[in-house]
């Protein structure tokens, strides 16, 4: 088996960076090293000002936003050997890191979180629960760890290497399975799980491990089957999908789970896509998250 030629994971390599330009912001532009690794050569910059229009001086202060510092971050990310551009907008953060990532053709959202939460300096409040709700970008939430007087270091930089996918087999995460098929990525390790939610005894749960568990036998000879030089392992679970997700995380040393989105207003999206949102709020590693976006 061979490991192929990398590329980036979507069409255009090209992310968008949200920044207040805080000391925690400036961890996810360490970020972007590792993207440029896995295929990315354009980074899209963008600070937003909550700047009430009704304020005449609103405009004016928008024009005027951090222009030093706008520029540093983006000579930084030329000195990665990156395409940067910078984009200063006003209004709600989440509305316009959506909009900005549409307008500019983005095929990643990068953010960040550390402990249980959104960095708060970064995106306040509910801003990255908004912004995977509503966007049809897929969304990179990396994770943080406290290490010595108080500073943050990313969990991995090393996500690709070692990936984990949780498998339901609904047209969700086939899409996910496609996406992995063609990433060409240089991982090392698949975890390919399944969740069983519920069983009425105990001689059904074992009937239906042992189909969930030939079934996800049958994806990973799939997978096997494009000549990549990778690791395989399966793990079959029984109980709440998002806590088993994580549990399983922690205990593969796994560097990042790859999962579906369901669209807004989808009455499955009530099921896998609450499930998605909490493995994202709850994951100790980094997560990817990618819509649904079939028409």
């Amino acid at each position: 088996m061979k490991k192929r030629k990398v590329i980036f994971i979507f069409k255009q390599g090209k992310v968008l960076l949200s920044t207040d330009f805080s000391k925690r912001a400036e961890k996810l532009t360490d970020t972007l090293v590792e993207l440029k690794n896995v295929g990315m050569e354009e980074v899209v910059i963008l600070q937003v000002l909550n700047v009430d229009f009704n304020i005449p001086q609103a405009v004016d202060y928008s024009k005027k936003a951090d222009k030093k510092l706008l520029e540093r971050s983006r000579e930084k990310a030329e000195e990665m050997g990156l395409e940067a551009t910078v984009e200063v907008k006003v209004g709600e953060t989440e509305q316009q890191i959506v909009k900005t990532a549409e307008e500019e053709n983005c095929d990643l959202i990068l953010m960040g979180s550390h402990g249980g939460g959104t960095i708060k300096n970064i995106l306040l409040g509910s801003t990255t629960h908004n912004v995977i709700r509503k966007t049809k970008i897929p969304v990179l939430i990396e994770k943080y760890e406290e290490i010595q007087g108080g500073d943050l270091t990313a969990v991995s930089n090393k996500k690709f290497d070692d990936i984990l996918l949780p498998i339901d087999f609904s047209d969700s995460t086939n899409q996910i399975l496609d996406i992995v098929e063609k990433m060409n990525v240089p991982s090392e390790k698949i975890t390919l799980i399944s969740i069983i939610e519920r069983s009425d005894s105990l001689e059904e749960l074992k009937e239906k491990k042992e189909k969930v568990k030939s079934k996800l036998e049958q994806v990973q000879a799939k997978l096997v089957a494009q000549d990549i030089d990778i690791k395989y392992e399966i793990e079959v679970r029984h109980g709440e999908p998002a806590d088993n997700i994580v549990e399983i995380a922690e205990e593969k040393e796994n560097n990042l789970i790859i999962m579906p989105t369901r669209g807004q207003g989808s009455i499955k999206e009530l099921l896998i896509g609450s499930t998605a949102e909490q493995v994202a709020k709850k994951s100790p590693i980094p997560v990817l998250l990618v819509p649904d976006n079939r028409k």
